[in-house]
């Protein structure tokens, strides 16, 4: 009798643990591997892709997942580039949960799904945000995500999404950062929606104006429009300052339109742009590592900031100007506007920092004449880290006003030490590829012309550099090292 009780009671126990267990096992697990895992069953889009993904590589599905903590996890599929040795992500999804006042939970997922031509795969394309219910013993509830996050801010437009226990953070190329701070039943935030409408190479573009265009300075005016732009409310955005047909510069009217002076390394905007009614002190404090003026004009203390000084393209300074009463007042207005540089070649070359002092010297000594080639269009080091040379580019007398090239030449000007002299190089080439060539020594302060062969590499182009000559011949590069006497095949 003792033994069948004993039996009776082991059996029940057993029956009890057992049950137990599966009650509580929903508590002591992750909860993001439970949504996680009932997303896999429940969610058609990701259920299908994740049987896609199995097909492509079983073995990497299985490492796939990565639960950072029991209410987070990142999921990244990767595959090896067809180009390059890195991986890049062919499906990505994140996930994050929140508990609500009532033991429920919130979760934000995000998804990014890639199609890979050479796994010939489509997968189901459910990019985008989702916002979930997770409810012990229900299946999962789809929740309208503008429900907790405005549809004002466009959260497709956020190509970054920093989760954690209490917050969601969006950045993004267009917008400043946005916190989202989770309150027991939503999601809350202060921050200012200000969109990045000029950034510091001066360009204007306004991403919340439907079909808005990229304007350039110093670019053609081409709008039908006059020179103020509205948004869709009819609200004035932008005053664009037209001058003979040329984009001078512009001035912002919209408090949502704001100037970015920060960002991060892979170039999201890291703090909220400035914008009209923004602290003057914001632009001060942020620009106080860059080179910027401050001074009283005209009863306004003004801050002016040259982010532009273009010799090479459109030869102008552009600057982005703020106004306001005084050091502690609210921005007033912000203006973007050029000034137009008068650059010549020998003031190129002057300034180039990459060159040599010897290059500069010599290319002096050799009072070139750019009149005997046409027009100087721009100056430019013809490869990185080349400090003893340059290129000049040159519009002939019989280069079309109208060709799609500002220049139809180029100069190719490079020295190469021999011993206590240098070997003088003077490369013209045309766009036919045809080169005239002519050679000096430069010794003590005298260049004397000398006779000078080249490498004979029949059809095939060639640019000059530090080490020596570069053949292009059938797409293939080919270097001619310089030896302090000559130049042979590396």
């Amino acid at each position: 009798m003792k033994k069948l009780l004993f039996i009776f009671f082991t059996a029940l126990t057993a029956f009890v643990n057992g049950n137990c267990q599966a009650q509580n096992a929903e508590q002591t697990d992750s909860v993001a591997k439970i949504i996680w895992e009932k997303l896999k069953t429940e969610d058609d889009s990701i259920s299908e892709n994740i049987s896609k993904l199995k097909k492509i590589n079983k073995e990497k599905l299985a490492k796939a997942e990565k639960y950072k903590s029991k209410t987070s996890m990142d999921f990244e599929f990767c595959v090896p580039d067809s180009q390059d040795e890195h991986e890049d992500f062919l499906a990505k999804y994140q996930l994050q949960c929140y508990q609500t006042k009532d033991s429920s939970w919130i979760a934000v997922l995000k998804q990014l799904i890639f199609d890979v031509k050479k796994y010939k795969v489509e997968f189901s394309n459910s990019n985008g945000i989702k916002i979930l219910k997770y409810r012990k013993g229900e299946k999962l509830e789809y929740l309208n995500l503008n429900s907790f996050f405005p549809k004002e801010y466009n959260l497709a437009n956020f190509s970054k999404i920093d989760f954690s226990d209490t917050e969601v953070k969006f950045s993004s190329f267009e917008f400043g950062p946005l916190n989202f701070v989770w309150n027991g039943k939503t999601f809350e935030t202060s921050s200012k929606l200000i969109y990045c409408c000029c950034d510091f190479e001066c360009k204007f573009q306004c991403d919340f104006v439907e079909n808005s265009d990229e304007y350039i300075i110093g670019d053609e005016w081409n709008d039908e429009t006059d020179s103020i732009f509205y948004d869709n409310n009819q609200n004035a955005i932008v005053k664009f300052d037209i001058k003979d047909g040329i984009i001078n510069g512009y001035t912002l009217l919209n408090p949502a339109c704001g100037v970015a002076l920060e960002n991060t390394e892979d170039d999201y905007i890291s703090s909220t742009p400035v914008s009209i009614g923004s602290s003057m002190q914001e632009v001060i404090n942020r620009l106080a590592a860059n080179s910027c003026t401050k001074e009283y004009k005209n009863g306004k203390f003004v801050v002016t900031l040259n982010t532009v000084h273009d010799t090479r393209f459109k030869k102008q300074d552009l600057f982005i100007e703020f106004t306001s009463l005084n050091e502690n007042s609210p921005i007033e207005t912000i203006r973007i506007y050029s000034k137009p540089l008068t650059v010549t070649l020998m003031s190129e070359v002057e300034d180039e920092t990459d060159l040599s002092e010897e290059a500069k010297t010599i290319f002096k000594a050799l009072n070139f004449n750019e009149k005997e080639y046409g027009k100087f269009v721009r100056l430019s080091i013809c490869y990185y880290d080349n400090k003893n040379g340059f290129n000049i580019e040159m519009a002939s007398d019989k280069h079309p006003e109208d060709s799609f090239y500002d220049h139809d030449l180029t100069i190719m000007f490079h020295i190469y030490p021999a011993g206590s002299k240098y070997l003088v190089v003077l490369a013209a080439k045309n766009m036919n590829g045809n080169f005239d060539n002519k050679f000096w020594y430069y010794e003590k302060g005298k260049l004397t012309p000398t006779e000078f062969a080249l490498p004979n590499i029949r059809n095939s182009q060639y640019s000059f550099s530090d080490e020596g000559v570069i053949y292009n011949c059938k797409n293939k590069d080919e270097l001619y090292l310089w030896n302090g006497k000559e130049f042979k095949k590396k």
